[in-house]
């Protein structure tokens, strides 16, 4: 007779992620998307290796301003760089910065959140209270308000725009915690005498953490836009970095003898951050079970 095989505890893994796969596929405008976005990551970050970072600070005024062309796809801007280059220069500065925000604010917010969520009390209530005056003024007015208050600079715009953000990852973690901190397996716990602080970070916070996530992604595209609309008001990049917001400041002064200039990076921004969304929407359809099944 033969051994009976015993079921792999992968198994049902596999088949939710095949599940998910081909949720994923169905929705052509979700791929779309997923593509695009993977391919931006991509170009990102390959960027400075087949095109070399010197070129954002090379000047050839001879050839400024010169239209799209074979020479120049794109055309070139107003110190003569091609501006294909310094576009894809551009989308590693400005992936790295909202990527390096996000994973500020998760940190940050999910910390604050769990323990917020979690030990209740008085904590609960000044968190609490913190994030309501975050919510009570327009993001965008509070991350400028704080970029002034810094001074000018790409890290100094980074560290605002962290500053806005946390709040709302803090609010959603802080809601999951008061229901899951309520389940018998944390009451098991702290029977066997397992502290408040790894229970937290070893259980609580990794089967709570998903709608986060699944938050960050669809909070990108809304960041590179914050990130580039406050360096095209001149609080991030100097003239010669490489940064999409800062290409369109430039590109302003010339928007009738040179249009390009401004249409493409902020096309380019329109499709990053459109990409980001349709990214985000698709992974929480796949993630959230009320939404797919």
């Amino acid at each position: 007779m033969m051994a009976l095989q015993r079921p792999s505890s992968w198994s049902p893994a596999i088949a939710e992620l095949k599940f998910a796969l081909h949720l994923l596929l169905q929705n052509k405008v979700v791929l779309v998307g997923t593509v695009i976005s993977v391919g931006v990551l991509i170009t990102a970050a390959i960027g400075p290796i087949i095109i070399s970072p010197e070129v954002a600070t090379s000047i050839y005024l001879p050839g400024r301003l010169d239209p799209p062309s074979s020479a120049h796809w794109l055309g070139t801007d107003d110190y003569g760089r091609d501006l294909l280059q310094i576009i894809i220069l551009s989308t590693r500065l400005d992936i790295s910065a909202a990527l390096i925000i996000v994973g500020a604010d998760l940190l940050i917010g999910v910390l604050l959140g769990a323990f917020s969520g979690f030990v209740g009390g008085k904590f609960d209530e000044v968190m609490m209270r913190i994030t309501d005056i975050f919510f009570s003024i327009p993001g965008l007015v509070l991350a400028l308000a704080v970029a002034a208050a810094l001074g000018r600079g790409l890290n100094n715009l980074i560290v605002a725009i962290i500053i806005v953000g946390w709040p709302g990852y803090t609010r959603i973690l802080r809601g999951l915690v008061l229901a899951e901190k309520e389940r018998l397996y944390v009451d098991a716990l702290r029977s066997l005498g397992i502290g408040r602080f790894r229970i937290i970070l070893r259980h609580v916070i990794p089967n709570t953490i998903y709608p986060v996530l699944v938050q960050s992604t669809l909070d990108l595209g809304g960041i590179i836009l914050t990130f580039a609309g406050l360096s095209f008001l001149g609080f991030g990049a100097t003239a010669l970095t490489p940064e999409l917001g800062r290409l369109i400041t430039t590109g302003q002064s010339y928007i009738f003898q040179a249009p390009w200039l401004v249409a493409f990076p902020g096309l380019a921004i329109l499709i990053i951050s459109l990409a980001f969304n349709l990214m985000g929407d698709g992974i929480r359809d796949v993630l959230d079970p009320r939404l797919r099944r």
